[in-house]
């Protein structure tokens, strides 16, 4: 588990599972400050995504998830099911959706159950520390944090306010979210 306490400036070992847009950006926004391990369903795209990004390595979604301390979860929600059961139990692991159900079937098949995707994902890892975040946040502005000169904004939504912490702490951001949830 993440120590909330350790000295500014220390790495965090962050799993970035996709390597599409967001995935790309997690990691370039990430790669100069903590240990970055890209985790893809082809490994030699993950490589690939790795070395254009600066993160430390490329690999499976199972490797990559398997020591992290933090695990962002960029790949399609169509596709989070599958990723899901290659990842393990991410026991105590901070997980973050920035997931969006883009096809409408899906997202009222949500809406009918009353639920949203992090909580989806809170019921398949149910070890994990899930955190909602940056599913309203374009990649590029990951490494650019700023729209017209003004510091963008993160939404964050979760149950477990010291996950929520991390995410913004001084070990990954070191700035100040919008929160919400208990």
């Amino acid at each position: 588990m993440l120590d909330l306490a350790r000295e500014t400036g220390e790495t965090v070992k962050v799993a970035i599972i996709g390597t599409g847009r967001m995935g790309r950006g997690f990691a370039t926004a990430l790669a100069p400050k903590h240990q970055v391990t890209v985790g893809s369903r082809d490994p030699k795209r993950a490589h690939q995504t790795a070395s254009k990004t600066g993160a430390a390595r490329g690999t499976t979604y199972a490797e990559a998830a398997a020591d992290a301390e933090v695990v962002i979860l960029t790949v399609p929600w169509a596709a989070m099911e599958e990723t899901l059961s290659q990842l393990g139990e991410l026991d105590q692991t901070v997980v973050v959706d920035v997931s969006f159900p883009y096809r409408k079937a899906e997202r009222e098949a949500l809406h009918k159950r009353g639920s949203s995707t992090a909580e989806q994902i809170q019921q398949r890892v149910p070890r994990a520390r899930v955190v909602k975040g940056w599913n309203h946040v374009h990649a590029q502005h990951l490494t650019a944090p700023e729209v017209d000169g003004i510091a963008a904004s993160v939404l964050l939504a979760g149950y477990d306010p010291q996950a929520k912490q991390t995410m913004f702490g001084p070990e990954i951001w070191g700035s100040t979210p919008w929160t919400s949830g208990p």
